[in-house]
Order: structure tokens, then C-alpha cells, then sequence
């Protein structure tokens, strides 16, 4: 256990003193030394231990050629490739595995037609790190079998599957969509998440559908996981930067499930930008409101985006204002102490605002357990306070029609 230990304690130092200790190590007659030799090898990344390595493949103990498997990976050597393509035929599936992985780690588009071949091993988890090794080469010849991994019988590899197209851009489109209505929710939660990655607007709809369905279909019993599913597609639909989807995602902050709720609140605030009208902009701040007495994790993400739409808010209420020009327009086209009275009670608006900030920030400390920073709240108080008083003001200057010289027509 200490000479373990030890060797773990080397490789995480990073220091190439200890490589050449290590190397001697990985011949100890303890396989679980060997075995710690070769993932502390990896960790420091030394290619001297390249071929030592590649020799640990063989060893008598399958523990030690899996470690051995993931440190040539973590070298990142391209000499580690053939050693690695070869391990892909090892008896012990752990070690297949492994070596896919580090195939994928070693980044070498060489290793593309072996993990292809490996796709198909009757093992689902070799199958699913040849998947996920694809993914991270990022190479287009790996569309064509990652789609047909997509018909596998075992959940887990349809879902590294769906994850690996989304590194591939537009011509994984059409299989995410299917893959978006898959019977596991985890397959589903993997495309709406490859999806979000593309950023392409067709994939609206589909999300926002898979952002409204609460079923597990088949398994009432997994309803709760399903919401997972709805979190992907809050999340992806923040990504797209697409208008259409502000309105659902305020629906979402209604969710049963608090993570759905905090993905929706955070991917609002990412869309801020994007309110068309001032009456959206109030509908979502109101929603994101009454968030700020949620969870501690669901209150943060609503304050924060909140804070980004009440700035949006100020931005389409200003743009809306009738402000005329001073040089056309006739000084009886509106009535001063109207206007000053609108100043004053905006000034009334602030300052009942401060008080409000100061009563909210002390329940949310005392009652609720967390604390939100007086400074943030206070900030957004006052945009909120601006806000409002420049919708009484526009209020009143349409409401008196000043809209511009008046007409002088007899």
C-alpha cells in the first residue's frame, strides 16, 4: 500500500526525476504496483515511457495493460497508435476500452477505421468508448458509422454516439433530430445537447418540443429522469440566440424540477438581448421574480438574469419613448408640470425601491439561508426603478400626444 502510494505521489509531483524510479517499477513482481507505475507514467507524460509502456500492454495482469492502455493515451505520443490499434484486439474487454479511449486522446486521424471496426465489438462498453473516441477526433469519415451506432441495442452507446455527432456540425442535423425522440431519455438528453452544440435553427422546434414533453415514454417510473432531457434543451435553446425561444423557456421557469428551472432562468439571461418588445421584457422579469425566493442555485441564476433583462427593458422602453425635436415642435405641445410631477415620482420610485432592496436582501439572509449581494440587488433596483419611471414618463407623453409638431391644417 505504501510503495502504491509512493508511485502515485511521484506522478502527481510531475517531476521527470521520477520517471526513470517508475520505470524500474513497472517490473515489480505486484501487479498493482505495476499497475500504479504505469497511471503515474501517464500523468507525467514523459515519453521516455512510450516503449516501457507499450510493453506494459502485454503484462499477465489485465489491470495492468488497462492502466498501461490510458497512460499511452495521456502521452499523447504518436507512437503510442500502433501499440493501441493492436490492444484493440485484447482478449479483455477493460483493456478494448481503454485503448479505444486513448486512441481518441492521442488525436491522430489514423485511428479513425480502427475505432470504426471497433463499433462493432460484441462489448457495449467497447462500443461505447469507440463512440466516444470518435467524438473527440472530430473527424467527418466517422459520421457514417457513429449514425449507424445510433440503431444500437444498448442505450449507452446510442447516447456516446449522439454526443460524438455533435463535434461533427451540419451533417449530423438529420440524425440528432431521430435521435431527439429516442425511447431512453438518455439518448435524448445526449442529442438535445449536440444539438444546442450546432446552433443551427432548425433545431428549434424540435427542442422546444423536447423542452415541453415531461413523459418517460413506456416507464412512468422514470419520469423524474426525464428531466434531464427538458435541462438539455433549456440549455441547448440558450445556445441557439433565437428569439422564439423566450417565451418557452419562461414557461420553463415554472418546471417541477429546480434543474430545469436554473437551466431556463440562466439560458434566459444569455437572450436577454434578444426581447423584441418591452411587454415580453416585463412578462419575463415578473417570471424571473418570483424565482428569487427558489433554491439557493435556481435565486442565483434568476437574479442574475434578471439583471441582464431589466437592463433589456430600459433599452426598448428608452428606443419607445415619442421624444419630439426641440427646434419643430410648439411650446404649447405639452404640459410641463405634468412631466415634472412624472420626475418627482419617479425620485418617490427610487426610493421606495432602496427600502425594498433593504427589506427583500434581509429576508432572503435570514429567512431562506443565503445571502444575495446587497450591492447586485440594489443595482437592479434601480435599473428596475428607471425602468418604470420611463414607461410613466413615455405614458404620459403619449397620452398628452406629443408626437411631433401638430398639424396646422384649418
Amino acid at each position: 500500500g505504501m510503495r502504491k502510494a509512493a508511485a502515485q505521489a511521484l506522478g502527481a509531483l510531475g517531476d521527470p526525476r521520477a520517471v526513470e524510479p517508475l520505470l524500474r517499477a513497472l517490473g515489480d513482481r505486484d501487479s498493482g504496483m505495476r499497475k500504479a507505475a504505469a497511471q503515474a507514467l501517464g500523468a507525467l507524460g514523459d515519453p521516455r515511457a512510450v516503449e516501457p509502456l507499450r510493453r506494459a500492454l502485454g503484462d499477465e495482469n489485465e489491470r495492468v495493460c488497462w492502466a498501461a492502455a490510458q497512460a499511452l493515451g495521456m502521452l499523447g505520443d504518436p507512437r503510442a497508435l500502433k501499440p493501441l490499434r493492436q490492444a484493440l484486439g485484447d482478449w479483455d474487454s477493460d483493456v478494448r476500452a481503454a485503448a479505444a479511449q486513448a486512441l481518441g486522446a492521442l488525436g491522430d486521424p489514423r485511428a479513425v477505421e480502427p475505432l470504426r471496426r471497433a463499433l462493432g465489438d460484441e462489448n457495449e462498453r467497447v462500443r461505447w468508448a469507440a463512440a466516444q473516441a470518435l467524438g473527440m477526433l472530430g473527424d467527418p469519415r466517422a459520421l457514417k458509422p457513429l449514425r449507424q451506432a445510433l440503431g444500437d441495442w444498448d442505450s449507452d452507446v446510442r447516447a456516446a454516439a449522439a454526443e460524438a455527432l455533435g463535434a461533427l456540425g451540419d451533417p449530423a442535423l438529420e440524425p440528432l433530430l431521430r435521435a431527439l425522440g429516442d425511447e431512453d431519455w438518455l439518448v435524448r438528453k445526449a442529442a438535445a445537447k449536440a444539438l444546442g452544440a450546432l446552433g443551427d435553427p432548425r433545431t428549434l422546434e424540435p427542442l422546444l418540443r423536447a423542452l415541453e414533453d415531461p413523459r418517460e415514454p413506456l416507464r412512468r417510473a422514470l419520469e423524474d429522469q426525464d428531466n434531464d432531457v427538458r435541462e438539455a434543451a433549456a440549455q441547448a435553446l440558450g445556445a441557439l440566440d433565437d428569439p422564439r425561444a423566450i417565451e418557452p423557456l419562461r414557461r420553463a421557469l415554472g418546471d417541477r424540477d429546480s434543474d430545469v428551472r436554473r437551466a431556463a432562468a440562466r439560458a434566459l439571461g444569455r437572450l436577454a438581448d434578444r426581447i423584441p418588445t418591452p411587454h415580453l421584457a416585463r412578462r419575463v422579469a415578473r417570471a424571473l421574480w418570483w424565482r428569487l425566493t427558489d433554491t439557493e442555485r435556481v435565486a442565483q441564476a434568476a437574479c442574475n438574469a434578471l439583471q441582464q433583462v431589466v437592463t433589456r427593458l430600459t433599452e426598448l422602453t428608452v428606443a419607445a419613448l415619442p421624444f419630439e425635436d426641440p427646434v419643430t415642435a410648439p411650446p404649447t405641445s405639452h404640459r410641463p408640470w405634468r412631466r415634472y410631477a412624472v420626475a418627482v415620482g419617479g425620485l418617490v420610485v427610487l426610493w421606495l425601491a432602496d427600502l425594498l432592496t433593504n427589506l427583500i436582501t434581509t429576508l432572503l439572509a435570514d429567512q431562506l439561508g443565503w445571502s444575495l449581494p446587497r450591492g447586485g440587488l440594489g443595482w437592479l433596483a434601480l435599473l428596475a426603478a428607471v425602468a418604470l419611471g420611463l414607461s410613466l414618463l413615455g405614458a404620459e407623453l403619449r397620452g398628452n400626444g406629443v408626437r411631433g409638431p401638430r398639424s396646422t391644417a384649418p
